[in-house]
Parts: structure tokens; C-alpha cells; sequence
């Protein structure tokens, strides 16, 4: 005997299905794991691990069973993958066509360190005079994660390193070229010289950031192809807390120059020879921009040409 399914309401279905729940929930159905979908959405793993929670409990049924190392949707998570996204998109629909009435037009974008620390917050605020009604969110993310969401139309630009052939083609324009710089703390065997090569570096603990991060994919590709011998050690999600654990004595690190300059207290940052190493930094627009967007970029780029050396 079938039991009727009980009557819920408009009000009761708002309070139990949250729409971070379920873009966290999609993430990680589109991207087969949690790990992926916290790196593409800025998240702790632990976080999108509870949103998934939440979802299930709102709902009342698993919608991932695990197989091996991988998560599987089960019957009802495939029903709401299916259905889930239409819904994100009519809910952005009606955010889109509300800001305006406000004054206000939302800009979503992302930005890799240090541009997103050091440079975009001076840069946001000179736009801001010109354009009050530009409302301008940031996520400071890596490369990788942000043509993620350029793809799924996340985030309507980029602030990142210039993307590599196996990475989805955005039109990108450079900014500046950002030297890499390794770091040791004070009283190091190198604290003292003027440059080091890589070689230097050789029975040293190198601390390096998450996988998808390009700093550690630039030094991991000269470790490969230059027959070094480093040591890369204790991962921190977080490429601004390397600082903080070379100055502790847990190793050294190779890391952009903008981030450490003025130096950290208890830290030396040293200009590496050979092979020297740098970053193009850029920004990625899809190839049909909003307007908010290919203006905040252009305006990027006319500030970054007055005020960077030819």
C-alpha cells in the first residue's frame, strides 16, 4: 500500500533546499569528487562535505553512494543533476534582472595571489568611483579552478596565469610578466646571497602549494625536466600561509615575488638565476563578455599600463 506523500509547502520547500547546497551539490556531481569541486568552488572540503549533508537531510534520501574512490549519483541524485542546474540558472536569471531596479549590476570574478591581495582591491576601489553601480565580488583561486567556472559561467572573468594548451580556450590578455623567488628563513645556509639557482636548492624540504596551483606547476615542471632532485613537501591550500611556515623553520619555497615583497618578518627572498622562472599573468574573458566585464578588464589593463614598468 502506497503511503500519500505529505503536502509541502512554497514556505517549507525555501526553508529546506538551499541554493548553496545545491550549486555545492552540483559541483561535485559535474566534477566526480569533493576534492575537485572545493577547489573550483573556494571551499574546505569539509565544507562542501557538509553542504551535500545538508541536501541529503533536506531531502531525505543519499544521492552519492561511493564505489572504489569515486562518488556515484544514485536514482535521485541523477534526478536532481538533471533538473538542479535549470534551477541555478533561473535563480541567477531573476538576480540579474533584479540588481538593476536596485542601481546595482553584479560583476562575479576571480583572481590568482598575489594580483588578488596585493593589486585588485586598490584596483576595484578606483572603479568603484567611476562606476558605483558595479557591484564587484571577488574569489581569489587558483588558474585551474577559475576556467572551471569561466566554463560553467560562474564568473564572467579572469584574473589568472595564461592557460596552458590543455586548458579551455578563453581569449587572454597579459598584464605583466611575475618572477618566481625562492625563500628561506633567516639564518639559512642561502640567507645570505644574492641569487641562487635551483640546483642550490637540491636535500632542501620545499614547500609548495595545492596541485592545481600554477607556482607549484612551474617549479614541479622544472623539477621534471631539469633532473632536480627537491623534495616537495607539506602541502598548504593556501599559497599565502607558505610565508608563515618557511619563517616556522618547516622548509623553503619557491613563490611569486609580489607576494613576498616587502619581505615577511623572519624570511629572505632571493631572485633565482637558473633557470629563471616566471608567470604571465593575464586576464581570461569568455569570447561573447558581458559589458560589466570587458569594461572592468579594459580599465584593468589601462591601469596596469600606467602604472607597471616598460
Amino acid at each position: 500500500m502506497n503511503v500519500p506523500r505529505p503536502l509541502i509547502s512554497d514556505s517549507d520547500i525555501a526553508d529546506r533546499l538551499s541554493l548553496r547546497d545545491l550549486a555545492t551539490f552540483l559541483a561535485v556531481a559535474e566534477h566526480g569528487g569533493v576534492s575537485r569541486a572545493a577547489r573550483v568552488l573556494g571551499y574546505a572540503q569539509s565544507t562542501v562535505s557538509l553542504h551535500v549533508q545538508s541536501l541529503e537531510a533536506a531531502l531525505g534520501v543519499p544521492l552519492f553512494r561511493r564505489v572504489g574512490k569515486r562518488l556515484v549519483l544514485e536514482p535521485a541524485g541523477q534526478r536532481l543533476a538533471s533538473e538542479g542546474a535549470d534551477l541555478l540558472v533561473h535563480a541567477r536569471r531573476l538576480y540579474d534582472q533584479a540588481a538593476p531596479a536596485n542601481g546595482v549590476t553584479p560583476l562575479f570574478l576571480s583572481s590568482i595571489e598575489p594580483f588578488g591581495s596585493r593589486r585588485l582591491p586598490a584596483l576595484i576601489v578606483a572603479y568603484r568611483r567611476e562606476h558605483p553601480e558595479i557591484e564587484i565580488n571577488v574569489q581569489v583561486i587558483g588558474s585551474v579552478a577559475a576556467f572551471d567556472l569561466l566554463q560553467a559561467e560562474r564568473i564572467a572573468l579572469a584574473i589568472c596565469a595564461r592557460p596552458r594548451n590543455a586548458e579551455p580556450a578563453f581569449p587572454f590578455t597579459p598584464l605583466y610578466e611575475e618572477p618566481l623567488v625562492a625563500l628561506v628563513p633567516h639564518g639559512h645556509r642561502l640567507a645570505s646571497v644574492k641569487s641562487v639557482r635551483l640546483t642550490d636548492l637540491r636535500g632542501e624540504r620545499v614547500i609548495v602549494s595545492e596541485e592545481s596551483c600554477v607556482f607549484r606547476r612551474l617549479l614541479q615542471h622544472a623539477v621534471d625536466n631539469g633532473g632536480l632532485d627537491l623534495a616537495l613537501s607539506a602541502t598548504f591550500g593556501a599559497v599565502t600561509s607558505i610565508p608563515f611556515a618557511v619563517a616556522a623553520g618547516m622548509g623553503v619555497a619557491v613563490l611569486p615575488r609580489g607576494l613576498v615583497t616587502p619581505e615577511p618578518a623572519g624570511v629572505r627572498a632571493i631572485p633565482i638565476a637558473r633557470p629563471p622562472l616566471t608567470v604571465t599573468v593575464g586576464i581570461a574573458l569568455p569570447r561573447n563578455p558581458s559589458p560589466a566585464a570587458a569594461d572592468f578588464a579594459a580599465f584593468v589593463r589601462r591601469s596596469m599600463r600606467a602604472t607597471t614598468p616598460s
